[in-house]
């Protein structure tokens, strides 16, 4: 890939941290067009202004929670304890990454 001329200096930025900064910008609207942003901000936008819902932090939530991906598997931990009975058991915490958050 190549990187092109780099843009002017601006912002008292040399033009290295000028150049660094519009691939940072390229890369940012590359990842958000290929996860279709643009497209879905429309498209929420547009029918939150139609149903002028009561709630709109609750109808974006309710929109893009349909594209969320389903809840996988993070970590698993697994420790050594005594039951009740002073037997070896295993106590196991199974970690979940829902919406970007990682639950047990």
């Amino acid at each position: 890939m190549s990187a092109g001329p780099a843009p002017p200096a601006s912002n008292g930025r040399s033009p290295e941290e000028a150049r660094d900064f519009y691939q940072l910008k390229q890369r940012a609207a590359e990842y958000y067009r290929s996860n279709l942003v643009p497209q879905r901000m429309q498209q929420v936008l547009n029918s939150m202004f139609y149903d002028n819902p009561d709630d709109v932090y609750g109808h974006l939530a309710n929109y893009f929670a349909s594209f969320a991906k389903p809840a996988a598997i993070s970590r698993i931990v697994g420790k050594e304890k005594l039951d009740s009975e002073g037997q070896r058991t295993v106590q196991v915490e199974v970690l979940c990454t829902i919406k970007n958050l990682e639950k047990v």
